[in-house]
């Protein structure tokens, strides 16, 4: 689970304290009803906290980890080493974003490449 204040301040580092806990609050309202219309309750929002429930994603890292563990080559081997790959398409929503992007990007590579080791 990740923090309500810390994902505002990710997401909207240069609003307000209130407009960005508003837009978080308008954004997990909508990324809720948008999967929960479709059968998916993987946004668990609680006061405080934002997570996803595990028993309903599909990770590509996941599936990598799972695959090598079994002694196979991950079909997503190529992309699951590629550091661009993960997250790929929100590296302009905030510098604080990209910065714990970037972050995350080296912390899942590393873990598939030490599985591979």
């Amino acid at each position: 689970p990740a923090g309500r204040e810390r994902l505002a301040g990710l997401l909207w580092p240069d609003a307000a304290e209130k407009q960005a806990r508003n837009s978080l609050r308008q954004a997990l309202f909508e990324l809720k009803e948008a999967l929960e219309t479709r059968g998916c309750p993987a946004l668990v929002v609680t006061r405080d906290t934002v997570a996803l429930a595990a028993d309903h994603l599909r990770l590509d890292a996941t599936e990598a980890l799972a695959a090598i563990a079994a002694g196979r080559v991950p079909d997503v081997l190529a992309q699951a080493v590629r550091p661009e790959a993960v997250l790929g398409t929100y590296d302009d929503l905030s510098p604080l974003f990209a910065d714990w992007l970037a972050a995350t990007r080296r912390a899942v590579v590393a873990r598939i490449m030490r599985a591979l080791e």
